[in-house]
């Protein structure tokens, strides 16, 4: 069943070393080590540690695909996102639930996607201009790596390492007060976050994995926002869209 090379691209896709992991994994260094090298098969217990932490689905992992690290633009930012937006809307994530145990960069992603899926469905135009690539977690925002390094470098945001049960996270707090949101942006946010931002990584991808915008895409490609229309009604309902469900 060997893992080896999906585990060393998703480590090295999330900038974790091997010592990072082994620690979040509760192992060694050199136990976790036989792990990408397929020195050895990964037990039950670890395959879910390891695809808790990754956000992956275990079928993901242990597959014949090669998990591969996402090829974004040269700049890292989508050509029409909003930055100033962009940059309040992860400081108001940050700021309401960023501390949150359940919290990672994972449950990070799929907030903004659902954000922006509602702002799309209701206005057809999301509050960012971000684009998702499809990944084996689900969709992830093209321009969130280099949005949020710059954010960091200018003191408006910290990224810290943080544990939830037995594996590490990546979290984000606030600086700077967020500002700048219309009061209909305003409710579609906290409207996600109130519906989703208690569930855990492993939920809010398998969730994703339902939107057919995802379910469309080609591996490592962009999603198709506007396909959100097509989406299982009941599924739509789970992810906030509620009125979809009525019409």
């Amino acid at each position: 069943m060997g893992v080896g090379k999906n585990l060393v691209n998703l480590r090295k896709a999330s900038g974790l070393s091997q010592e990072d992991v082994a620690r979040a994994l509760n192992m060694t260094r050199p136990a976790y080590k036989q792990l990408e090298v397929d020195g050895r098969e990964p037990s039950i217990a670890e395959v879910n540690a390891i695809s808790e932490l990754f956000g992956v689905r275990v079928e993901s992992l242990t597959g014949s695909l090669l998990l591969q690290p996402l090829v974004t633009n040269v700049d890292g930012i989508e050509k029409n996102v909003d930055k100033i937006k962009y940059k309040n809307l992860i400081l108001h994530l940050a700021g309401r639930v960023g501390a949150w145990p359940n919290v990672g960069e994972t449950v990070f992603y799929k907030l903004i996607y659902f954000i922006e899926t509602l702002s799309y469905f209701k206005n057809k135009k999301t509050i960012t201009g971000e684009r998702f690539y499809k990944y084996p977690y689900g969709p992830v925002p093209a321009s969130f790596k280099t949005l949020t390094k710059e954010m960091i470098e200018n003191n408006e945001l910290d990224q810290v390492q943080g544990r939830y049960f037995t594996y590490m996270q990546t979290k984000y707090l606030p600086r700077v007060e967020a500002t700048g949101f219309t009061p209909q942006e305003r409710e579609i946010i906290d409207s996600i976050i109130s519906k989703l931002g208690g569930e855990s990584a492993t939920y809010l991808s398998n969730l994703s994995h339902e939107d057919r915008p995802w379910l469309d895409a080609n591996d490592n490609d962009y999603v198709d926002l506007s396909l959100i229309i097509d989406t299982d009604p009941e599924s739509s309902k789970k992810m906030g869209r509620e009125s979809l469900v009525d019409q």
